[in-house]
């Protein structure tokens, strides 16, 4: 009887030995199979990061492990992918993967297409809302406007990620639980994990219809290069080249620059500027917004500044676009506050005086005064990024009328 006893106790203690084992490898390798999917991802937001979180919550249950699945993988492959531009957007993304998670553990009582559907397609719908909204949050008054158009400007541009991110966890969920089931593992829950895989079949049908009615009026053209941070305005060189802006983090000195793209390529022509913003090419030299000043940029790369922010008639508070006309005079638009104050545009002729052409006060429809284009000698466009509105400006005396 003794011996019995022993013999079961020694039994228990080994399974127990390979259930953990068998635990610590399953974590493993959604690990691998996690960031070698972010590292390499065909299509920016096409990653199996939801799919494996929800197959985490699925295996592990309510366990910390479950957890610790995608916030590892999202950890160890920003190692190398681009960093966020502050902690608002990098705890909405982490925030996010956790949802998944949560739904495997609901899958483990609930087998119906309904409840892996909606699981499936949880994680890229709470991504979108989420991440959009805390961008919109962190970069209101630079990238979008402080109102509830530019947050509607937010997420209409988020539409075309949303659109990959749905069509990939929907296929990622049914080709790992598919994998799942055809490895027998845990052979008791085989069937029902199989049927989730051929509903995630379906559903990737339905998310492949439904993905291009969603983002058919916002489709992507090819890249031509991919991985710029913040590009901001785009030219083409007297030397042919594409050139173009990159702000880096924003509100962060000396991490800006100007990219020069070629064969798919970008590399760095000018480095160390603040928040380079427009672009435009004029001669044989390139001009640019920087923050409260404006440069320009020889064929060489070698940077000289055209006016500083004293030469301006106020203090800059956010020079923006861009342009020059035939005889190269330039005109700088300032957004302002975003809140309809301080906008402003300015005259920069090719001696660096800087003159103002009309403001918020002189010329009260401008609200936040963003993109530039000479309509003719006399005359400029200008879009208000506040108001919506394209304007005609009258140089001489700043007058405006609405398009």
């Amino acid at each position: 009887m003794k011996n019995e006893n022993f013999k079961r106790i020694g039994g228990s203690l080994a399974s127990e030995t390979r259930d953990a084992w068998m635990e610590w490898g399953v974590f493993l390798l959604l690990l691998t199979v996690g960031v070698l999917g972010r590292r390499y991802q065909v299509e920016w937001n096409v990653t199996p990061t939801a799919a494996l979180a929800l197959f985490a919550g699925y295996w592990f249950g309510a366990g910390r492990t479950a957890v610790l699945v995608p916030l590892s993988i999202l950890a160890i492959s920003n190692l190398w992918l681009d960093n966020y531009n502050n902690g608002l957007e990098l705890i909405a993304v982490y925030g996010c993967f956790l949802v998944p998670a949560m739904c495997g553990r609901f899958l483990r009582s609930s087998g119906g297409w309904l409840g892996w559907g909606g699981c499936a397609a949880l994680p890229s719908a709470v991504f979108f809302v989420v991440t959009n909204g805390a961008v919109w949050i962190s970069r209101r008054g630079e990238a979008y406007a402080d109102s509830l158009g530019g947050l509607m400007d937010c997420y209409a541009a988020g539409l075309p990620f949303y659109r990959w991110m749905l069509v990939g966890d929907l296929a990622f969920t049914a080709i790992v639980f598919a994998v799942y089931a055809a490895s027998g593992a845990r052979g008791a829950v085989w069937s029902r994990a199989m049927r989730g895989a051929v509903g995630g079949v379906g559903l990737i049908v339905l998310g492949l219809g439904f993905g291009a009615r969603l983002g058919s009026a916002a489709e992507l053209p090819e890249p031509m290069v991919k991985g710029l941070k913040n590009p901001e305005s785009v030219a083409v060189g007297a030397d042919g080249r594409v050139y173009a802006t990159v702000i880096g983090e924003f509100g962060k000195d000396g991490d800006g620059g100007v990219m020069v793209i070629e064969k798919g390529q970008a590399s760095p022509f000018v480095s160390g500027l603040d928040d380079p913003k427009g672009l435009v090419t004029f001669g044989q030299s390139m001009f640019v917004t920087d923050k409260d000043r404006v440069l320009r940029i020889d064929a060489a790369g070698k940077v000289a500044v055209v006016a500083a922010a004293s030469a301006f008639p106020a203090p800059p508070v956010f020079l923006n676009d861009i342009t020059a006309d035939e005889k190269g005079v330039l005109y700088v638009s300032d957004s302002g506050d975003f809140q309809g104050e301080k906008t402003a545009i300015y005259k920069i002729s090719d001696k660096g005086k800087v003159t103002l052409v009309a403001d918020s006060k002189t010329t009260p429809s401008l609200k936040s005064t963003n993109g530039l284009v000479n309509d003719s000698e006399n005359h400029l466009l200008a879009v208000d990024v506040l108001s919506g509105d394209l304007n005609r400006i009258r140089i001489a005396d700043g007058t405006a009328e609405k398009v």
